[in-house]
């Protein structure tokens, strides 16, 4: 990444859109797999995580916030998955509207979904 300041993230309450920045995909990739290596270490079946969101489509301007979405085997429980993600600085934010079957997960610059 540049050796500016991040250009991800913004204060709680704050809408900004921004330039497209192709940080935001390296920033994806170091996180997927940051979480990768914190689920392994947990011992739990591996993850899919995906870059979605405004942030995901090059040369869209968008709020520079990564939004990823996390997959998992069918009848791993969720919960062990949600304890290691809220290890890694994630909190737990409930169902934020969104179907039963997904758990929202906040961090100060990154979201997260898992299914």
């Amino acid at each position: 990444m540049r050796n500016e300041p991040s250009s991800i993230g913004l204060r709680r309450g704050i809408v900004q859109l921004r330039a497209y920045d192709p940080a935001w995909a390296e920033a994806f990739c170091h996180e997927a797999a940051r979480l990768a290596q914190r689920v392994a270490d947990a011992g739990l079946p591996p993850l899919l995580f995906e870059h979605i969101g405004s942030t995901a489509v090059p040369g869209l301007e968008a709020k520079p916030i990564i939004d990823l979405i996390a997959g998992h085997q069918r009848g791993i429980e969720r919960r062990a998955y949600v304890l290691t993600l809220e290890a890694a600085g994630y909190e737990l934010r409930g169902p934020q509207g969104l179907r039963r079957a997904r758990l929202a997960l906040s961090h100060t610059s990154l979201t997260a979904d898992t299914y």
